[in-house]
């Protein structure tokens, strides 16, 4: 009896033991329950907080792009007297092609009140046929009112059916508008106006620029500002500001708003919005906070506010509601649970791989940049289809090959191999990146100018196992750069070098002659049968003079000289190491060769000839400009 009352009391302490430990089971679920849904609230804010700034950083970058494309225009119009339509079209294409939130590419001549008659007729003439200027009025198209002056759109691109209308619009007789405008030109810099529909129904904003007629722009410490004397600008479509960024914030509501003043009433604030389309359970709305993230985004010109707005759900528990499945099955079967949790653990680890797999083969096929990841041997295992294009490899045909092979880097000026900084990066096990632009030559022949940088790649314990190259494809910007460069410096007619230029040169003579006793000599040459010519024949044929006596005087020159073009029929020449006496001969013989030249427009024939004034260029010469008058004065004497 007392054996089978020993096997009862056993049981009976077996129950309690199970009861006991059931219910610390419980309280301890509930506290790990409770635990980490406050570890997940707080992870989830910051982590809210992350992506809300890539969000903010996002839409700044697209306002900041708005903004560096009117200076591109403002340069562009600084860079040129008269801006041609088709390389402002280009350019505006270019942009627009680049940067999908700019609708329209726009800009707004300076109209004085008594030229409104001949801005028409001028832009009627050269590109549109019923161009007149207007404004919105009373509910309906009517002309303009007495004002001192306007600003109506001469340009828009592209010319869009919904858009062509506007052609003509003085926007300055809109108050908001107005109001931008005013804020552009007092402070030099951007200004957005208050939002409003186009007529598809988008919501969009227009950002203004002032051109001043002077390089000098306009500085908030300035006394005066240069007269402006056109305004550029962009229409937004705001909904694009916030294309993608959902991404960014998941699951969140993100609202984009005007904050600056609006004088129309019934003008909505709100330029895009995106909902959120997550359905989150009252009572989870009770329990969880909702976030927020309220900042107002960089730069006075573009007064917004953007406002994310996330309400936490069930989410928060998830890996909660496992952990005390786990502590449950734990609790009653161990074993079960043990092989339970293996299954999960791994069949997790197996969906996280892949995902992290899946998410970095979608990063790298989406960005823009060429990608190319390589072993610790520097052998290519990667590539995006940005590096496919670029160098001419398909993955297929690189996987396994030396970079080196795939990526021949030229020096551009010694046209030396330049050592890939995968290498440099895997050897120092750093960050490693081109100091300057060199030539990738594609399989196919191709030549590239690109910039590079690498990072290493380590496994959990540090090691490097490999490298990721980012490069990116700068020849459009080398070619633009080229180009505008060699603008700035040579006449647009003869293709000689402007007077600007020339007097640079002339000024590195000078402080040549000054520090080191070089001898130069300078002449001054005015053509006399110019104005001849333009009066008989035109303006035309006196261009092709200025272009045939330009090709004559480069022929006979030296290289080591300097020919320019100052103005009108002018020339100069600038003979460096040469002393005056053998200047004078120099000078006798360009006046020989432009005698013998016959100049034949249309069947008429003219001789032409030269006025050349001989001054040398020494340490006694004093300035530039002393220089210039006195060979001028010599042209005359």
């Amino acid at each position: 009896m007392s054996g089978f009352g020993a096997w009862k009391f056993s049981v009976r302490l077996s129950a309690r033991y199970l009861l006991h430990l059931a219910l610390i089971g419980i309280v301890m679920v509930v506290l790990l329950v409770s635990g980490m849904v406050w570890w997940e609230v707080n992870d989830a804010t910051l982590r809210f907080e992350r992506e809300s700034l890539a969000t903010h950083d996002l839409v700044s970058r697209r306002l900041s792009e708005s903004e560096a494309v009117l200076s591109g225009l403002v340069a562009l119009h600084h860079a040129f007297d008269k801006v041609d339509r088709r390389q402002l079209s280009l350019y505006a294409s270019e942009m627009l092609g680049r940067y999908p939130h700019i609708g329209y590419i726009e800009y707004q001549e300076r109209v004085p009140r008594q030229d409104i008659v001949s801005v028409e007729k001028s832009l009627r003439t050269e590109s549109y046929l019923s161009y007149r200027i207007w404004e919105w009025r009373a509910g309906q198209r009517q002309p303009v009112a007495g004002r001192p002056f306007y600003y109506p759109i001469a340009f828009i691109e592209p010319l869009e059916t919904d858009r062509v209308q506007m052609l003509g619009y003085d926007v300055y007789s809109d108050a908001d508008f107005r109001r931008a405008i005013d804020k552009a030109i007092s402070s030099g810099d951007v200004s957005a106006s208050a939002p409003f529909k186009l007529l598809n129904g988008q919501q969009a904003y227009t950002l203004f620029k002032a051109v001043y007629s002077g390089l000098d722009l306009a500085k908030k410490d300035a006394p005066e500002l240069t007269r402006e004397k056109r305004l550029v600008s962009l229409v937004v479509k705001a909904e694009y500001l916030l294309a993608s960024s959902d991404f960014l914030t998941p699951g969140a509501s993100i609202t984009l708003s005007y904050q600056a003043e609006v004088s129309r009433k019934g003008i909505s604030r709100e330029l895009s919005r995106i909902d959120s389309n997550r359905q989150v359970r009252h009572v989870l709305r009770w329990v969880l906070p909702e976030l927020e993230f309220s900042r107002m985004l960089d730069g006075e010109g573009q007064p917004f506010l953007l406002v994310i707005k996330k309400q936490l759900g069930a989410e928060v528990f998830r890996l909660d509601m496992l952990a005390g499945i786990s502590l449950f099955s734990l609790l009653f079967i161990l074993l079960l649970y043990m092989r339970k949790r293996f299954v999960l653990e791994r069949e997790h680890s197996r969906d996280v791989l892949f995902q992290h797999r899946e998410q970095a083969e979608i990063t790298l096929h989406s960005i823009a940049d060429a990608v190319i990841t390589t072993d610790a041997g520097g052998r290519v295992e990667h590539m995006n289809a940005t590096a496919e294009q670029i160098t001419g490899w398909s993955l297929v045909q690189a996987r396994g090959r030396e970079l080196s092979h795939i990526l021949p880097l030229k020096d551009e000026h010694t046209q030396g191999m330049v050592c890939n900084p995968v290498a440099e990066c895997i050897r120092e096990g750093r960050t490693a990146r081109l100091s300057e632009a060199v030539i990738l030559h594609g399989r196919q022949g191709r030549e590239s100018f690109i910039m590079a940088n690498a990072s290493p790649i380590r496994d959990r314990d540090g090691r490097i196992i490999g490298a990721v190259l980012v490069f990116h494809d700068v020849s459009k910007e080398r070619r633009m750069e080229e180009q505008l460069a060699y603008q700035a410096t040579h006449d647009a007619l003869t293709g000689l070098l402007d007077r600007g230029e020339f007097e640079r040169q002339l000024n590195a003579a000078l402080h040549s002659a000054k520090t080191s006793g070089r001898q130069h000599a300078l002449c001054y040459m005015d053509l006399d049968q110019f104005k001849v010519v333009n009066d008989a024949c035109g303006h035309a044929a006196g261009d092709e003079l200025l272009v045939q006596l330009s090709a004559l005087l480069m022929a006979t020159v030296r290289d080591t000289d300097v020919l320019a073009r100052l103005g009108g029929d002018e020339f100069a020449v600038l003979l460096m190491d040469c002393p005056l006496n053998l200047a004078a001969n120099k000078a006798e013989s360009l006046c020989d060769v432009v005698k013998t030249f016959r100049f034949i427009w249309q069947g008429k024939r003219f001789d032409v000839s030269f006025g050349i004034g001989v001054v040398p260029v020494t340490k006694s010469s004093g300035t530039t400009t002393d220089v210039l008058r006195a060979a001028d004065i010599a042209c005359y004497t």
